[in-house]
């Protein structure tokens, strides 16, 4: 296509085509890590997650590994997942293992910095599969862990993943998704006094403080 300059000369206009090509050349491969398969978005999470994956996929392609600890829409983890919207090149949702036990996250929970439910969960699984797609697979851009939650058992995984790739590929960029305050919301937790079953004895009543005043005492550590 041609068109003429303010002085009359022509000048050439990229065609739609042309257009289109030099999108794809500049869209962003994101590789997206979350800690639950977001469809159907059955609950807040999900949504959330959703929403920003569609956003994301405006902007380039998108990839998707997550844990699947809590399946939904489906009676089993055996079940056929839901499919991901179109934005979504590939979905991979790794059946969880076994949690850890008390004995195995205690040191680290009263020696570190990180809450119980971030030590707990076994993502041996996801990070197979993390280093498998980092060393073998097209190289990404950007990789989106969904809260400390995902960041904290995988990141050490794309350190390690990324030298060992023959292409002399760039270490992508990573974004961690601070969306919950969860500090503030144990905070909460702990000054909310515990609910007495107006119709229980004095044994009920004491057996009910002392359940409540162990949890917040968790929940003062995990602060």
């Amino acid at each position: 296509a041609v068109l003429a300059d303010g002085g009359g000369g022509p000048v050439e206009a990229r065609s739609s085509r042309e257009s289109d090509e030099r999108v794809r050349c500049l869209a962003v491969r994101f590789l997206v890590l979350a800690e639950q398969y977001p469809w159907p978005a059955v609950d807040g999470y999900r949504q959330r997650l959703e929403h920003m994956i569609a956003g994301l996929g405006r902007v380039g392609s998108v990839e998707l590994i997550t844990i699947d600890r809590h399946p939904a829409g489906r009676d089993s983890p055996s079940d056929a997942l839901a499919d991901p919207p179109a934005v979504v090149t590939d979905a991979v949702a790794v059946p969880a293992g076994t949690p850890a036990g008390v004995r195995e996250w205690l040191p680290g929970w009263l020696s570190g910095s990180m809450p119980r439910r971030v030590l707990m969960p076994d993502w041996s699984g996801v990070a197979a599969e993390l280093h498998e797609r980092l060393v073998s697979g097209e190289p990404v851009d950007l990789i989106w862990y969904s809260h400390v939650d995902t960041w904290f058992p995988l990141h050490q995984v794309t350190e390690r993943a990324v030298p060992q790739r023959r292409d002399g590929a760039h270490a992508p960029a990573t974004i961690v998704d601070f969306d919950n305050l969860e500090n503030l919301a144990l905070r909460l937790r702990r000054s909310t006094p515990p609910r007495l079953d107006p119709g229980a004895g004095a044994a009920g009543k004491v057996r009910t403080l002392g359940r409540w005043a162990v949890s917040r005492g968790f929940d003062l550590v995990d602060e």
